[in-house]
């Protein structure tokens, strides 16, 4: 081991040294066309003592790998286009890489020294990296390795790399390699991921798949339900498609509709599945598919999940359901009649809310209960679907105060809100007790509501798709207050 880090040690002095005499040589020792037959004389022998030193770097490299170089080790495969990539490798950083390829010959896991050296030319590297690590043929943890130096923002809109990851996560790659390109591309955070991610949802069965469908739901954003309408239509596997269906974003009713119709049928994971996300959506289709499939249900779950459809008053403490109705929850302490999201810090979170009736409107009273001060907008559902910021900002309440937001009359009837909260505003959890839509006719109490997340889950312990969701997202936010 000493002897190992003693060799490594002589590599990186050596390469110091080079580096020093090749920055001397770039520094004219005379002003321009006046070099003296001294300048000369001490170039010539400034490039002696690069060519001793670089004949030493190469015998301390061979000493280090302590092996005999092959050629068809040191070969890479052709570099991969693309549209946005940085210039061609220097052929020196391109050694760095051959290198590393060249040491998992030696070790399992190949040369620490050279992963580093290639990590911080990735950028320079990733034309090179990309076939490695699409070869299956290649070493698995070689592929990871390189996998996970992909996983950076800079990657955003270069496609080969997306095409790269989506090669290592497809079986028969294994799950771990697959799982370290899905993280790859969580940390890119591109919305180019998402057609590879579909493909590893519809052809992995392992854990690998619920974190690619995590993270699609997380990427997909405001399309997630038309992305898992399309999911659902593409596969028949069961378990599959209860993950689809506790996936649904509440946000978008006529993808939902068609996804939960057809779930109503399913076995009975799936109805069961359907029937506790219903409530969570205020497309009057929904009403209606649940007066047709009640009286037909034989199972008892079923039934029981169906019946209890919008009741916030038996719903579990901090569920989005207890955000329904006039406020029944203590201001100033952390109350399971209010709402709360699944954690106390996990940045952009919202609380969705449906009312009886749709009114033309012009502001909210909000009841925040425990810590305040989070709301930072709210949107207004037309009847298109289509949703329109009415309120930004930030404000302060005192405390046991309900905080009133107001804004000009919309031009349209309004049926559901959506309040948008910055959870990392404020220290504790954020919770809601009630809103009241203030509009034409007065002020109307929520009858339905449904959330990002919810402290309810939390307690369910059931490895619902919610709890998986909701902990990736937190750690993203972890990552980027890092």
């Amino acid at each position: 081991m000493k002897s190992s880090l003693l060799a490594g040690c002589c590599v990186v002095s050596l390469v110091c040294s080079v580096l020093a005499l090749w920055s001397s040589l770039q520094t004219p020792l005379s002003p321009p066309g006046l070099a003296s037959s001294s300048d000369l004389q001490e170039l010539d022998r400034l490039r002696g003592q690069i060519a001793v030193l670089t004949q030493r770097l190469d015998a301390a490299d061979m000493a280090t790998t302590a092996m005999t170089p092959r050629s068809d080790a040191l070969a890479l495969p052709p570099a991969a286009p693309s549209p946005v990539a940085a210039a061609p490798a220097a052929p020196e950083v391109r050694d760095l890489l051959a290198h590393y390829v060249r040491s998992f010959a030696d070790h399992p896991n190949g040369s620490e020294y050279y992963r580093l050296a290639v990590d911080a030319h990735i950028g320079e590297l990733a034309g090179d990296c990309d076939p490695l690590v699409r070869d299956g043929g290649r070493p698995v943890p070689m592929r990871d390795a390189l996998a996970r130096m992909f996983g950076k923002r800079r990657f955003a809109e270069v496609d080969h790399v997306f095409d790269a990851l989506l090669a290592a996560a497809l079986p028969p790659a294994p799950g771990e390699l697959a799982r370290t390109a899905i993280e790859a591309m969580a940390q890119i955070a591109s919305p180019r991921a998402i057609p590879g991610l579909e493909r590893i949802v519809l052809a992995r069965t392992d854990a690998a798949r619920n974190q690619a469908l995590t993270l699609l739901v997380s990427l997909a954003d405001a399309d997630v339900n038309k992305v898992l309408q399309r999911l659902w239509w593409a596969t028949t596997d069961d378990a599959l498609r209860q993950l689809l269906v506790q996936a649904l974003d509440g946000s978008d009713d006529a993808a939902a509709l068609d996804v939960l119709t057809a779930a109503a049928g399913g076995v009975q994971p799936v109805r069961l599945a359907a029937a506790r996300k219903v409530a969570d959506f205020d497309e009057p289709g929904l009403d209606a598919l649940v007066q047709r499939w009640r009286p037909v249900e034989a199972d008892a779950a079923v039934q029981q999940a169906l019946d209890a459809l919008a009741n916030g008053a038996q719903a579990e403490g901090w569920s989005a359901a207890k955000a329904t109705g006039a406020p029944d929850a203590t201001a100033n302490r952390d109350d399971p009649n209010a709402w709360a999201p699944r954690d106390a810090e996990m940045g952009r979170q919202w609380l969705q809310l449906s009312y009886p009736t749709a009114v033309v409107t012009h502001g909210v009273r909000v009841f925040e209960v425990n810590a305040t001060g989070a709301l930072v907008e709210v949107l207004a559902k037309a009847p298109d679907g289509r949703w329109t910021s009415v309120w930004r900002g930030t404000t302060e309440v005192a405390g046991g105060s309900p905080r009133v937001l107001t804004w000009a009359p919309t031009g349209f009837a309004v049926r559901t809100i959506r309040l948008v909260l910055d959870t990392n505003r404020s220290a504790g959890w954020d919770e809601i007790d009630a809103v009241e839509l203030l509009g034409s006719g007065g002020g109307q109490w929520a009858a339905r509501a449904t959330a990002s997340s919810t402290y309810a889950n939390r307690n369910q312990g059931d490895g619902s798709f919610a709890i998986q969701r909701d902990e990736m997202l937190l750690q993203q936010q972890k990552g980027l207050r890092r």
